[in-house]
């Protein structure tokens, strides 16, 4: 297993909105100066409420010390006897390339207690890989009181990945037991600290009434932090929200700037509801071959009744197009590509 990487699956939908959230950022050096972090797709279970929403926790693993311990990455033996004086740093590392099997067979019981060994000493990216650890069981016994403890642990250190994962398991229950308020109060923590998928996770809390009182303007300003980071899911929802007027004046012009955000990046939704603002002209001027385009695209990304729908639409705005318009159609959704978010977690 490669660690570094950030690739965490999410999806679902209630009532129009959708939660997927996106991958994590990291936890800082030993130092404290940012450091790149990642992981590998894991999916996680439904939630139950309106409709579903799927929530995705951060399972992935805190990368290496840097300059903090004296010995060479490569020298494993020299990093190994560090540890075994208690060298924290060294410790940490040591978990790091038995987990990685870098340097040495690939060991996760011994990644496992290295980790531990750096965990009790108060290491917070070992508390927090100990917690993965435990809830994937890897390495010893799969736990989530015990990945809910480490996750604590390194979430008061200031942790954002742990602060996330912490109010996932509030929410979900997948500790000790369902706690709303204090799901909330961690996705806040850590929404607080620029963690998109925690800030998603916010925004729907406000939106639903989760933990804190309902207020759709507050949902608002954190998908709108989310979006401004490059999220699509978040500019979905926030286009969504300008063009329900719910939770401000209704503006069809910002309903259309989000939601064209979004499906710009390959938002099936997004594609869709973009579909329907360019034919009915709705915060932008009405345009038939630009409503043919996108529910063409739509029909690819969506799946079941929903991709028929769009592909009903698509077809139905044809009338109104020309036989140069029509190809000029086919050959823009045969080229069309996503754009990438270079901001993604």
């Amino acid at each position: 297993m490669n660690l570094d990487r950030r690739k965490i699956a999410g999806g679902g939908h209630a009532s129009g909105f959708q939660a997927r959230i996106p991958a994590p950022g990291g936890w800082g050096g030993c130092q404290g100066k940012p450091r790149r972090e990642g992981g590998r797709a894991v999916p996680r279970p439904y939630l139950g409420g309106r409709g579903f929403l799927t929530w995705a926790v951060a399972l992935i693993l805190a990368v290496g010390t840097g300059s903090c311990s004296s010995a060479p990455p490569s020298d494993f033996e020299a990093l190994l006897a560090l540890a075994r004086q208690g060298n924290v740093n060294a410790q940490f590392d040591v978990g790091l390339q038995y987990y990685d099997g870098k340097g040495t067979a690939r060991d996760e019981t011994q990644a496992a207690h290295w980790f531990g060994e750096a965990a009790n000493q108060g290491h917070p990216k070992a508390q927090y890989n100990l917690g993965v650890m435990a809830l994937k069981g890897e390495g010893l016994a799969r736990d989530p009181a015990h990945a809910e403890s480490r996750f604590n642990q390194a979430a008061e250190q200031g942790n954002s990945l742990a602060q996330y994962n912490l109010a996932w398991m509030y929410h979900t229950g997948q500790g000790r037991g369902r706690n709303l308020e204090q799901a909330a109060h961690w996705y806040r923590r850590s929404a607080e600290q620029g963690l998109i998928r925690a800030q998603l996770a916010l925004g729907w809390m406000f939106q639903q009434g989760q933990g804190v009182s309902r207020e759709e303007a507050e949902a608002a300003r954190w998908y709108r932090r989310a979006a401004e980071q490059g999220d699509a899911q978040a500019a979905f929802n926030l286009g969504l929200l300008h063009l329900q007027g719910t939770a401000f004046p209704r503006s069809d012009s910002e309903a259309f700037k989000w939601i064209h955000r979004s499906a710009e990046q390959g938002h099936p939704k997004a594609l869709y509801q973009l579909g329907g603002l360019f034919f009915a002209g709705r915060g932008i001027a009405q345009n038939f071959l630009k409503a043919h385009i996108y529910y063409a695209l739509a029909a690819q990304h969506l799946k079941g009744e929903e991709s028929e729908r769009a592909k009903a639409k698509h077809q139905a705005i044809a009338q109104f197009l020309t036989p140069l318009q029509l190809a000029e159609s086919h050959e823009t959704v045969k080229a069309w590509r996503p754009t990438s978010n270079q901001n993604q977690e």
